[in-house]
């Protein structure tokens, strides 16, 4: 039994320290874009699912915004950058017509894909938001 529990407490440091390698080596060069939000209502992160159970180990969560070719692109950010983008709800956002723009400080990291995002500034605009679940 404490051979099994010893194993398990092993297999799981090494999950810990690979991936804060991987998540963790920034790149020199920051880098401050400007995004429109996509309001995901039921974000499960399938397509990143060993970053995301990472990172929530932390309390960051995912910003899902448009990247410059139309299409998703997801950043962690901390919790409270999170819960500002989340004031309001994107229902109401979309009675009202209004959606979210963010400026985020990123930093690419040594073995591909950005480290944690820094919310800079974020702006209401007129349009409509993209609510997805």
């Amino acid at each position: 039994m404490r051979r099994i529990i010893g194993g398990l407490l092993g297999i799981l440091g090494v999950f810990l320290v690979v991936a804060w390698l991987r998540y963790r080596i920034p790149m020199n060069k920051s880098v401050v874009i400007e995004r429109e939000v996509i309001f995901k209502v039921i974000d499960l992160g399938f397509d990143d699912f060993f970053r995301c159970q990472f990172e929530s180990l932390f309390f960051h969560r995912r910003l899902c915004v448009v990247d410059a070719n139309g299409n998703q692109q997801a950043f962690f950010v901390r919790e409270k950058d999170f819960a500002k983008c989340w004031k309001n709800s994107p229902f109401k956002l979309k009675e009202l017509n209004k959606t979210l723009v963010v400026n985020l400080q990123i930093r690419p990291l040594y073995f591909g894909g950005y480290g944690i995002a820094k919310v800079k500034h974020i702006e209401m605009i007129a349009k409509s938001p993209i609510i997805r679940k």
